[in-house]
C-alpha cells in the first residue's frame, strides 16, 4: 500500500512541475529586471543612513554637545543633591536652606533644558530616517508601476518590492539614534576613565633589586589573610612632605615599636600624629627615611599586604546603611554568629545591639546615624576586633565624646592593646599610664619621649599639656 501511495506521489508531481515552472518563470524574469532598480534605489537611501553616512555624521554632531552637558550636569546635580541630605541639619542650623534650594533647582532647570535639546535632536532624526523611508518607498513606486501599467512587471510582484524596501530599511534606522547615543555614553567613560587610568602614585618594590613593580596585581587579587604574628614597625629618620605644600609634614622622626607593645603619639594639632598613621597604612608614599614592618621595608609591600595586616579605629569611622550584623562582617566576611558576639561582648556592646528592635539585624542608618558617639566607637572597636590584625592604630579614637563614655572605651581600648602591636594617636592625655610608651610631636619633629610617669616629671611639652587639660577640666567641674 505505501509503494502505490509514493508511486501516485511521484506522477503528481512530474505532471505538476512542468506547468509550475511555466507559470513562475515570467515572475522571475520580472524580478531579475527590476532588481538593478532596486538595488540602485536602496543604495542610495542607504548611503544617507547607513554606517560613516552624512545622517549617522549629522547625528553624532548635532547631539554631542547637549549629550556632555546632560552627563555632566546629572552628576552635579547628584552631588549637590547628596550633600543637601546629609548637611541637612547644619543647612536648617544656619538658614542656609532657601540657598541650597535655589542652586538645585538651577542646575535642574539646566538639566531639564539640556534634556529637551536632545529630545529635539532626537525627533529630528526621527522624521529624518521616517522622511528617507518613505522616500525610498515612493521612489520604487514611481518606478515600477509604469512597468506594471506596460505589462513588464506582474502587480503582485509590485507588493512584494514594497514590503522589501521596507523591511530594507528596518536595519538601518536606528542607527542614526545609536550615533547620538555614542556621544552620551563617550562622555561618560571619558569621565570614568579618568579615575580607572589614573596611574596610582604609591606602588611596591622589588624585594631584591629595590626596582618599582609598576605591574602592581593586589587590584585583581583576594586581599590577603592578615598574619597573626606580631612585627616590629621601625621607623628610622623618616621625612615627609605633602604634595603641593612647602612645610614639611614630618622631620626625621625615628622610633621602635616591639611586638606587643603599644606607644602613644600626642601632641598640638597639626604635629604630624596622622601622618604617620597614613604612611603606614601607605595612603601616602614616603621619599626620605624609611618604614620597616618586620625584617623587610615597607615599599616591598602591597598596599592591600599592609592594610590586611592592621587594623583601624577612627574618630570618623565609616558605617554603612545596612544592619549591625553587615557592618560588623565588613571586616571579615566569613565570620560566623558566634565570632560577632564574641567581639561584640568585648567592645561592651553586645546587651545594647540585644536591646534593639532587630537585635543585630537592626538597620544603623547612613553613616550609622541612628547609634550614639559612643556606640558607633564600639561597634568600630567590636569590628577591629573582628578582623584580628596584629597592629592596631587608633586614631582619636574618643574624639566628640563626653568624659564618662571616653572613659569606658578607652577601657575597652586598653584592654584590647595588650593584645596587640598598637599605636594610640591622640590630643586627650587621658589614661595614657597604660601604654608602655609615649611620644610628644609638635610641628612635625618629636621633641619628648617616654613613660607618662617621666614626663610629668620634666617641665616639657607634654607637662604643659598635661596642666592646660586638667585646668579646662577644672574650670568645667
Amino acid at each position: 500500500m505505501s509503494s502505490l501511495f509514493s508511486a501516485v506521489e511521484s506522477a503528481l508531481v512530474e505532471s505538476i512541475r512542468p506547468r509550475l515552472h511555466q507559470k513562475l518563470q515570467p515572475l522571475f524574469d520580472h524580478t531579475n529586471r527590476c532588481l538593478p532598480i532596486l538595488q540602485s534605489t536602496c543604495q542610495q537611501i542607504m548611503n544617507l543612513m547607513g554606517p560613516n553616512s552624512s545622517a549617522d555624521s549629522l547625528a553624532q554632531i548635532i547631539s554631542r554637545r547637549p549629550a556632555e552637558e546632560i552627563i555632566s550636569l546629572r552628576a552635579d546635580l547628584h552631588t549637590r543633591l547628596v550633600d543637601g541630605i546629609q548637611g541637612m541639619a547644619d543647612l536648617l542650623a544656619y538658614g542656609c536652606t532657601d540657598e541650597r534650594l535655589t542652586q538645585i533647582s538651577t542646575i535642574g532647570l539646566d538639566y531639564g533644558n539640556a534634556q529637551r535639546r536632545m529630545a529635539r535632536v532626537t525627533g529630528f532624526h526621527s522624521a529624518l530616517s521616517t522622511l528617507l523611508t518613505n522616500l525610498g518607498l515612493w521612489t520604487i513606486l514611481l518606478l515600477c508601476i509604469p512597468q506594471v501599467i506596460s505589462g513588464d512587471l506582474a502587480g503582485p510582484m509590485l507588493a512584494s518590492l514594497t514590503l522589501l524596501t521596507f523591511a530594507s530599511f528596518e536595519a538601518i534606522t536606528p542607527l542614526p539614534l545609536a550615533a547620538q547615543m555614542w556621544n552620551a555614553s563617550r562622555e561618560s567613560a571619558r569621565r570614568l576613565f579618568e579615575v580607572v587610568d589614573t596611574v596610582p602614585s604609591i606602588v611596591p618594590v622589588n624585594r631584591e633589586s629595590g626596582i618599582e613593580i609598576r605591574e602592581s596585581v593586589s587590584s585583581n587579587s583576594r586581599i590577603p589573610k592578615p598574619d597573626s604574628q606580631l612585627p616590629t614597625i621601625k621607623f628610622s629618620n623618616l621625612s615627609f612632605t605633602y604634595p603641593n605644600q612647602t612645610a614639611p609634614a614630618l622631620q626625621h622622626v625615628t622610633f621602635n615599636l616591639r611586638p606587643g607593645n603599644s606607644i602613644a603619639i600626642v601632641g598640638p594639632s597639626g604635629a604630624g600624629k596622622s601622618t604617620l598613621a597614613n604612611l603606614l597604612l601607605r595612603f601616602w608614599d614616603y621619599s626620605s627615611g624609611e618604614i620597616t614592618l618586620g625584617a623587610e621595608s615597607l615599599k616591598v609591600y602591597e598596599q592591600d599586604e599592609v592594610r590586611a595586616r592592621i587594623g583601624l579605629v577612627s574618630q570618623n569611622t565609616y558605617f554603612f546603611n545596612t544592619s549591625v550584623r553587615e557592618n560588623l562582617r565588613f571586616a571579615r566576611r566569613k565570620v560566623t554568629q558566634e565570632e560577632i558576639e564574641s567581639a561584640a561582648q568585648a567592645a561592651q556592646i553586645h546587651d545594647f545591639i540585644l536591646s534593639l528592635p532587630k537585635g543585630y539585624d537592626t538597620l544603623i542608618g547612613e553613616q550609622g546615624l541612628r547609634l550614639s558617639g559612643g556606640e558607633r566607637q564600639r561597634l568600630a572597636i567590636a569590628r577591629v576586633l573582628i578582623k584580628d590584625a596584629p597592629i592596631l592604630i587608633l586614631d582619636e579614637p574618643t574624639a566628640n565624646l563626653d568624659p564618662l563614655t571616653e572613659k569606658q572605651v578607652l577601657e575597652t581600648l586598653f584592654g584590647v592593646m595588650k593584645q596587640k602591636t598598637s599605636i594610640l594617636i591622640t590630643h586627650r592625655l587621658i589614661g595614657l599610664e597604660n601604654v608602655d610608651e609615649i611620644i610628644v610631636m609638635n610641628h612635625g619633629r618629636i621633641v619628648e619621649r617616654g613613660a607618662h610617669v617621666e614626663l610629668v616629671q620634666q617641665d616639657g611639652l607634654y607637662r604643659r599639656l598635661l596642666d592646660f587639660q586638667n585646668r579646662i577640666l577644672d574650670d568645667i567641674v
